[in-house]
């Protein structure tokens, strides 16, 4: 079964339009992505909501996830905090990204 049959990869619609989407695990938010016309909209907000609670299904420890560093005021915002700097290959580029954490508890 793939990730989008899982539900562990989903979209946010505005009318016909895709405007987002939204990957999570238990234990983990692996993406959250708004497109820039939707951007303050509440949008990432609804995407998140429902990350989140992908990831707290089942997981009792903290919730992760890799921010990029434009995208650490967001994720502050729910509660999340720095835990260490890291960065992340794609394709030759590395890309600085924090690591946080969500108490689950």
């Amino acid at each position: 079964m793939s990730p989008i049959e899982r539900g562990d990869i989903f979209v946010a619609e505005y009318g016909s339009r895709i405007v987002g989407f939204g990957e999570a695990v238990p234990g983990a938010v692996i993406a959250i992505y708004v497109d820039p016309i939707a951007v303050k909209r509440g949008v990432g907000s609804a995407i998140m909501r429902h990350a989140l609670e992908i990831a707290q299904c089942g997981h009792a420890g903290p919730i992760r996830l890799e921010a990029t560093l434009n995208a650490v005021g967001f994720y502050r915002h729910f509660g999340f905090h720095e835990v260490e700097r890291s960065s992340v290959c794609r394709g030759q580029i590395a890309v600085p990204c924090v690591v946080m954490e969500l108490d689950n508890s």
